[in-house]
Parts: structure tokens; C-alpha cells; sequence
């Protein structure tokens, strides 16, 4: 084909404000939303481009697929493993934002901390959301959780997103977390870091975190009247009791900036529990706050090998203050409240704990530096291997992930077409490796035994097959877009595949085969931003009222776990980067995208 390009090698800024997903949504559901502060004070960013890569998960460590997942503008999905990633994109060094969201479960988020050129990695834990207890809003009540922690709402307290007030049933979600455990770091929103009332940025220590949901029967949101409080009782953790003051700081949850803001309230010790009375909710914590300091260090292996994706915690003496994972190059970054006393512990992959230091009481930044963690205690293996084409060339664009049980990680390939790391990985006796060459389309699994070295050899993919991919042929130029995803809403098929500088996404009525136009379920878009001599935009759509310029054919609409094949063709406005706009450009292209509903 004529000038092949690939949607892997660009980079840029995918400006997610104009994307317009936002726009063409009926068919999604919508997000969640949570009271937050408008007005209140953000620190500076300090941003160096970087990569970022994860896993969202559920309680169980399960891959949840097809959610979306965001730092900043941008916005990428998780893959059928759960795995999702981000190229080069802007992210800010003082702890960037990665959030998801979700209509079956509570909002997540992660605080991660980049470094330039390097490759971050996170796992997100998704909580299920479950109806607490539902009662009428004229009649008010009280409503207590498993864990003895208790809501009293006054009667008609209620109203709707537009202030107006609300009379009928109300559904309640509701839910506490104790940094005292790991699951409640791993659940908690973002990190225990937040905004004073002094617009200072402070490090939290965390005494519990409380958070509700209300809706109506439809599903509508709905917070508490302006001038009413509802009070909360809140049961302490037996591991904080004795540390725990008579008077604590109320914080709530900011999704916007991803800051705990302090607010006006503050809550009371009677024996075992805090109350205080609230007039909104969230996510609301119970905090001490300080001064923060960082840890930072290297995680290598007795030969001095990097170890990449190692899971940390840094708990102090109320429990867990610091949770995340070392980087491609082993750094690990925390933010922890000064001059207070510190333990470092280090997880494998199965989150067994296999490493523990003393970090002491700290008034200033801490660097570590190489911290030896046992091979022993560490199921890895070290993973090397070469990619080739037709003439024997090394590829040095080839886009690489392994995967095992629950967990993926995204591996570099050298300029020649060379690749050598050390993975860590968890209860597996196999790695499979999934190989998408984006210059031609093609790809290749191969599964290999999780042994202490895994050498793929030289692989040649001159002849692998094409794999799940969707194609689009505009101006001359053939372009790839991989790993496709497919899920079925109101009876209509969605296709899209999606990075954070690209998204190339269409739909047509039903499951089946056949030729689809001039339907108002028709959905086509392409949009993608360029950084080549300057910031280029390349896209073209249509929103329900394609009429005649999109057809679509589909000639397979196999099974779950086959695939859904076919081609498309459109005639449509194109804004052509700098070129500008091409009135009437011809776009076509072919898929093969795997069936998961």
C-alpha cells in the first residue's frame, strides 16, 4: 500500500475537551459526578512528558475491560485483559491524576509520579457499588452500615442537581475505608494529599474516609439542601484508636483536581467513633494533616538489575500513608507527612509482602537510592528477544505486551529491534506475548513457560497474520489503529479503537451481517492530534445523521470470542492538520475486531 503510516507513532496532545465523545454519549452511560470545589486553590504543575501504563482490576484482582481511564485530557480504555496505557503525554511530576469512572462502581483514582521519558506504571481497584438502603426523602431516617458507622437525614432534605427540591424514594450508596488495611489504600480516592484552608499543599494521615452516594428512582443524583446537615457517626479502626485525637479535621474529595480539600467541619471523639454534621457529601476523610517530605529509591536485584512495576507501600504508625509502583527505571516516588516514623514494605506481584525497611523519622527529602530486593522472594524471570522483517532489518516500532494470570506489562523495544527486561509477575506457570506490528497491521501471540529466562529468540514477522485492528484509507495515506473494542448498547454495535492521540470509532443498528446506511444509529469518527512542526489535528465525523455518507459492511458477526469483520466506506469534510479543511474527502477502511458481548 501507498504511504503506510501508524497511529502507534504519533505523538501530541489529544485535546479530550473537543473530543467528541462528550458530545455523540447516548449511548453510554453517564459518569458519576461528586460535589467538589470550584474556587479552591491548585499548586502549580510542573509537567515532563512521560508514558503510563496499568491494570484495572476489581476486589479480586480480575481484569475489568472496556473502562475508560483519564489523566488530564487525555483518555484511553482498558483492553479485554484489563490493561490500558498512555504515550508520551504531558503529566505533572508533583503527582499526576490517572482517574476512572464507572456507573457500577464508586469513582477511582491514582496519584502517580512521573519521570521524564520514563515509563509509569499503576493498577486502579474498582469497588462494586451496592444499595445500602433506600428511604423517602419527606420521611428522612436513619441508616447504619455492616460496620456500625451511621447517617442520620433529616426530613425533606433532599434536592436534585438543579437545587430543586426532591420528594420521593431515595437510593443510598454508601461505604467507609480504613488506610489501616490495604484494601483501604488500594480503594481509597487518588492519595492522602490535599489542600489546607491555607491554600498550602499538605501530606494526610488518615484516621478514615467515608463516602455516599444518593439517587433517586431514576437514577438521578441528589445531594442535601443548602442549610441542612445530616449527622454521621463514624466507628474507628481498632489499629487507630489509641492514636486517634479528640478533635479531627473533616477533608472531602475533590474530583476535579484529585486534592482532598480541608473544609470548616470538624468532628468529635465520643469513645470509639467521630460524629460530626455534614451539608454535602463525597468522599469525606477524617485527617491530620503535615508538612509533606518525598522518598524516593531504586528497586534492583542481586545481579543489579532494574526491577520495573514493583508494588510498594510506606506505612506509618496509623497504617498505610503511601501506596504505588517503581517505574521502567525501578524509581519509586512518595509523599509522606514530615517527621513522622516510617516503614517501607515491598509486595511481588501476588501482593505478598517480601521486603521491609525502616525509614525513621524524616524532616527532609529521602533518597534511598538502590535498594536490594531478594530474588528469592520475587517470582520473575528475565525476558529478551529481537523482532525482524522480510529482509532481516530489526523493527524497531513494534508494540509489545505480556501478560499473564491478572496482570499485563508493556515492554520497550530497542532502535535495532532488540528487547531485554526483568518481569515480575504472579502465580503463573506462562507468559504470553502480544506482538502488533502497527507499519503493516500484523501481529503474533506466542506463549512461552514462565522460567527464569525467557529468550523469544530472533522473530521474524514477515509473514505473522493480521490481527484485530481497524484500518482507514484517506488522501493516499493507510493507517492502522490496533487493539479494537467492541460492546453493544440499546441493540446498536459500537467499534472503536482508541490511544490517547487517536480515536477512530463507528456503530450500526443490530448484530449481524450486512450493508448499514442512512440509519440514525450510524455513528463515524476520526480524530487525531499530531506534534510534527506543530500541533495537528486530523479529523472528520458524523453523529446520527450520516444519511447516505456512511456505509458500513460487515461480512462476519461471529460469536462472543470470534470476530466482527467487514469494510466501510465515507464521504465527509476532513480537516487535514495543516492543510485545512478538504470538503468532501473519501475515507474508507476495513476491520477485524474481536466480539466481547
Amino acid at each position: 500500500m501507498k504511504n503506510t503510516k501508524t497511529m502507534i507513532r504519533t505523538f501530541g496532545i489529544f485535546l479530550l475537551a473537543s473530543f467528541i465523545l462528550l458530545s455523540c454519549r447516548k449511548d453510554e452511560s453517564s459518569m458519576q459526578s461528586e460535589v467538589s470545589s470550584s474556587s479552591g486553590f491548585s499548586p502549580v504543575e510542573v509537567t515532563v512528558n512521560a508514558s503510563l501504563s496499568g491494570m484495572v482490576v476489581d476486589a479480586f484482582d480480575s481484569p475489568i475491560a472496556g473502562v475508560e481511564v483519564r489523566v488530564g485530557d487525555k483518555s484511553t480504555f482498558s483492553d479485554e485483559y484489563g490493561f490500558f496505557k498512555f504515550k508520551d503525554i504531558p503529566m505533572n511530576v508533583k503527582g499526576a491524576y490517572v482517574k476512572v469512572d464507572h456507573p457500577q462502581y464508586w469513582n477511582a483514582s491514582r496519584r502517580v509520579y512521573p519521570e521524564h521519558n520514563a515509563k509509569q506504571y499503576t493498577k486502579i481497584h474498582l469497588h462494586q457499588k451496592e444499595l445500602t438502603a433506600s428511604l423517602e426523602a419527606a420521611d428522612g431516617g436513619t441508616v447504619e452500615l455492616p460496620d456500625g458507622a451511621e447517617l442520620n437525614f433529616e426530613p425533606a432534605s433532599f434536592q436534585n442537581e438543579a437545587g430543586e427540591a426532591y420528594d420521593g424514594p431515595v437510593n443510598l450508596y454508601m461505604r467507609t475505608l480504613h488506610t489501616a488495611d490495604h484494601e483501604g489504600i488500594n480503594l481509597m480516592p487518588a492519595s492522602l494529599k490535599g489542600i489546607s484552608k491555607q491554600d498550602k499543599v499538605k501530606a494526610l494521615k488518615s484516621y478514615g474516609i467515608i463516602g455516599v452516594e444518593m439517587l433517586s428512582a431514576s437514577g438521578q443524583k441528589l445531594q442535601i439542601k443548602k442549610g441542612v446537615q445530616t449527622s454521621v457517626s463514624f466507628n474507628l479502626h481498632d489499629e487507630v484508636q489509641g492514636n486517634a485525637p479528640q478533635t479531627v479535621a473533616m477533608w472531602h474529595f475533590d474530583p476535579l483536581s484529585g486534592y482532598w480539600r480541608e473544609s470548616e467541619h470538624q468532628a468529635q471523639k465520643h469513645g470509639t467513633a467521630y460524629a460530626v454534621a455534614l451539608e454535602h457529601f463525597s468522599h469525606w476523610g477524617f485527617f491530620d494533616d503535615d508538612e509533606t517530605v518525598t522518598v524516593q529509591g531504586t528497586f534492583v536485584n542481586s545481579q543489579g538489575e532494574i526491577l520495573s512495576n514493583i508494588p510498594f507501600t510506606i506505612n506509618g504508625p496509623m497504617g498505610f500513608l503511601a501506596s504505588g509502583f517503581s517505574n521502567a527505571n525501578g524509581l519509586f516516588t512518595a509523599e509522606v507527612p514530615v517527621g513522622t516514623d516510617l516503614n517501607l514494605f515491598v509486595q511481588n506481584a501476588c501482593n505478598q509482602s517480601i521486603f521491609g525497611q525502616s525509614l525513621g523519622s524524616n524532616s527532609d527529602d529521602l533518597n534511598l537510592g538502590d535498594i536490594n530486593i531478594p530474588d528469592s522472594e520475587l517470582q520473575s524471570s528475565l525476558i529478551k528477544g529481537a523482532f525482524v522483517g522480510c529482509s532481516g532489518e530489526g523493527l524497531p516500532n513494534i508494540d509489545l505486551t505480556v501478560c499473564w494470570n491478572q496482570g499485563c506489562q508493556d515492554i520497550d523495544v530497542d532502535s535495532d529491534g532488540s528487547f531485554e527486561t526483568v518481569l515480575s509477575f504472579c502465580d503463573t506457570d506462562q507468559l504470553t506475548f502480544f506482538i502488533f506490528d502497527p507499519s503493516s497491521g500484523q501481529s503474533l501471540n506466542i506463549t512461552e513457560a514462565a522460567t527464569e529466562e525467557v529468550d523469544l529468540g530472533v522473530v521474524d514477522l514477515c509473514d505473522a497474520p493480521t490481527g484485530s485492528f481497524i484500518s482507514l484509507i484517506v488522501l493516499g495515506d493507510t493507517l492502522f489503529f490496533p487493539t479494537p473494542h467492541q460492546w453493544i448498547s440499546n441493540g446498536v454495535t459500537h467499534l472503536r479503537s482508541t490511544d490517547s492521540n487517536y480515536t477512530l470509532r463507528f456503530s450500526f443498528p443490530g448484530q449481524s451481517t450486512g450493508t448499514f446506511t442512512d440509519d440514525e444509529d450510524i455513528i463515524w469518527q476520526y480524530l487525531n492530534y499530531v506534534q510534527d512542526g506543530g500541533l495537528q489535528s486530523f479529523q472528520a465525523s458524523c453523529h446520527f445523521d450520516c444519511g447516505n455518507a456512511v456505509t458500513i459492511y460487515v461480512t462476519e458477526y461471529g460469536p462472543v470470542g470470534g470476530f466482527i469483520e467487514g469494510n466501510y466506506s465515507a464521504t465527509l469534510d476532513y480537516i487535514n492538520g495543516f492543510a485545512g479543511l478538504v470538503p468532501n474527502t473519501q475515507l474508507t477502511g476495513s476491520f477485524r475486531v474481536p466480539r466481547s458481548q
